[in-house]
């Protein structure tokens, strides 16, 4: 993928994590019933750099299995 500042190509496939632990960040979709939030990760997101500016991105992986997820919740 391209860096949207500098137009150089990025690394990817990074894992973000909280420094201090070995669990990922996981998108959840917000429910009222605290006990379903474990039940509701729908994605991980991974990470690009770019080597050039220090630009970093967000991404998900595979959207289309994102999309169908989120629209399952709903």
């Amino acid at each position: 993928m391209k860096c949207v500042t500098c137009d150089q190509e990025m690394v990817d496939e990074f894992r973000v994590n909280v420094p201090g632990t070995l669990v990922d960040v996981r998108l959840v979709k917000e429910e009222d019933e605290q006990d379903n939030i474990l039940n509701k990760a729908i994605a991980i997101p991974k990470a690009a750099v770019c080597l050039s500016c220090g630009e970093v991105k967000y991404y998900i992986e595979n959207i289309e299995t994102f999309r169908e997820s989120f629209d399952n919740n709903n």
